[in-house]
């Protein structure tokens, strides 16, 4: 029996830690799952932006066709993950 306390205080007190632990289990499976649908983080999404910079300098004329392929190249090479 818990001193201090109307009855059925223990009750909603064991009510209001089972939520609290829900909530934080939900924002664990939200946090999960926005990292997993994310892929390799924001250097996944670099690569179209890193190749529409590339294809700039080369349409303005600041790097050659050598080097316009090598670094693309570079760019579409899958690169380990670390």
């Amino acid at each position: 029996m818990m001193w201090g306390y109307g009855p059925g205080m223990g009750v909603l007190m064991s009510i209001g830690t089972v939520l609290f632990l829900a909530a934080i289990a939900a924002g664990l499976v939200v946090l999960v799952c926005q990292l997993s649908r994310s892929g390799a983080g924001p250097a996944a999404t670099a690569g179209p932006v890193a190749e529409t910079i590339l294809a700039d300098r080369f349409a303005r004329g600041e790097i050659d066709v050598d080097e316009y392929r090598a670094r693309l190249a570079t760019l579409r090479t899958p690169r380990p993950a670390s």
